[in-house]
């Protein structure tokens, strides 16, 4: 081996352990956390490294340019922290000699339920007919809250629980069916619907069911823009095997389940509730859709997948779009998901497999449609008292500086070897 292969076979070895060092100590770590916290609410931070949380990483908090509070990642790369006034909300990780800093707003929290009827209030029906009514509930605060239901009166809602956790802004509504049912005795009935949030905040409103003295009255939705009359699903109530097929209808929409189809309720269980089609033309304008529709009750599934039409008017495509622009997309709790569509220019039905309930829409769009985020109106930063200003830690590269220190010995006595050889 001739001298000059040698010294580059020394170089090699030496300097790869310096080299791996440097290459490993450069990754910049990155802070994930929410865009904003709430005072005396947890905020939750993760450290990551190349992509992954890393454990060990020392964070500092400083509140208004108060005091550093420090803190170290678990092994899941999280620290959490809880800041006690509102304000801004400094914070630097450093991890392998390298930081980086997040500024975030502190916020006051604050709460608020809007519960509203969407359309008619009051319905008459025939005796021993069931009544429904469309509901909304949104949490206009500005953190996520719980909702607790309560009925005061006959009448049913069509969800598994009536505890509702629920973001802040109007997208993170939920729309909910009140069903008045079981009334064989002429008369007026109302029914008293209180949503409650976790501050105690609580809303009402109410409803009235008006029995007529004798005579079928049909349903009484509202009009076209009513919810379809509820519907039982022929079930077998061990397997969920759907022993007929079934058809419902609303102005609009249509739900086809074949006999053979498994359907289950959220929890699991063969479904034993009655099934509805819930019109939402005020969604359905705040995002762009032609129409939208609630299937209810929420958490039904269906295996195989069932087919769901949309009808529409030709006339309500925007302009420089055309019917095979036409979708139907899902609302996933955070936004909408494109199903594969079918579209027949002769019916104007627009088909989709849907395979579980949720809010669908019809959109005219070949682009994905997003949600609007919701608005988070903070309130005026209450000002900390003054503290000691908080230096920011220093961003000494040391790693890299020792790293270059070594390579430089290194090539250094390698050259020195190498001259006293020639």
């Amino acid at each position: 081996m001739t001298m000059s292969k040698k010294i580059t076979a020394l170089l090699t070895v030496l300097l790869f352990p310096a080299l791996a060092m440097f290459t490993v100590s450069a990754a910049t770590p990155s802070i994930s956390t929410p865009d904003c916290g709430m005072r005396g609410m947890t905020l939750p931070v993760t450290i990551l490294s190349d992509g992954g949380p890393v454990q060990g990483a020392d964070v500092y908090f400083v509140l208004n340019s108060g005091t550093p509070v420090h803190g170290q990642t678990d092994t899941d790369g999280k620290v959490n922290y809880k800041p006690l006034l509102t304000g801004r909300l400094n914070i630097t990780a450093i991890y392998g000699g390298i930081s980086t800093s997040k500024e975030i707003p502190i916020y006051e929290p604050a709460y608020g339920i809007d519960l509203t009827v969407i359309g008619k209030s009051t319905k008459t029906v025939a005796p021993g007919e069931d009544a429904t009514y469309l509901l909304r509930v949104t949490n206009t605060g500005n953190v996520t809250d719980t909702i607790n239901l309560t009925i005061d009166g006959p009448g049913s809602l069509n969800t598994t629980s009536t505890s509702l956790r629920l973001e802040p802004g109007a997208g993170a509504g939920r729309y909910l069916l009140l069903t008045v049912s079981g009334l064989t005795t002429a008369g007026t009935y109302t029914t008293a619907i209180t949503a409650t949030s976790t501050s105690s905040i609580s809303e009402s409103v109410r409803v009235t069911t008006v029995v007529s003295a004798g005579g079928g009255g049909g349903y009484h939705g509202g009009g076209g823009g009513g919810p379809s009359p509820s519907t039982n699903i022929p079930v077998d109530t061990e397997t969920g095997n759907v022993t007929s097929t079934t058809t419902l209808s609303t102005d609009g929409a249509k739900l086809i389940i074949p006999a053979g189809t498994i359907v289950k309720d959220a929890a699991g269980n063969p479904l034993s509730s009655s099934i509805t089609i819930i019109p939402l033309p005020s969604t359905a304008a705040s995002f762009g859709a032609i129409a939208a529709f609630e299937l209810a009750p929420d958490g039904t599934t269906f295996s195989p997948p069932i087919d769901l039409l949309i009808s529409y008017d030709p006339a309500d495509i925007p302009e420089g779009l055309s019917e095979s622009d036409l979708v139907i997309r899902v609302w996933d709790g955070t936004g909408w998901s494109t199903l594969e569509t079918s579209v027949d220019t002769t019916t104007h039905t627009a088909t989709a497999k849907i395979s579980h309930f949720s809010i669908f829409a019809l959109f005219a769009k070949a682009q994905a449609a997003s949600s609007p985020p919701a608005t988070v109106t903070p309130t005026e930063p209450t000002p900390s008292p003054a503290g000691t200003p908080a230096s920011e830690p220093e961003r000494i590269p040391w790693a890299l500086i020792i790293g270059v220190i070594i390579i430089l010995i290194i090539a250094g006595g390698v050259y020195y070897i190498y001259m006293r050889r020639r």
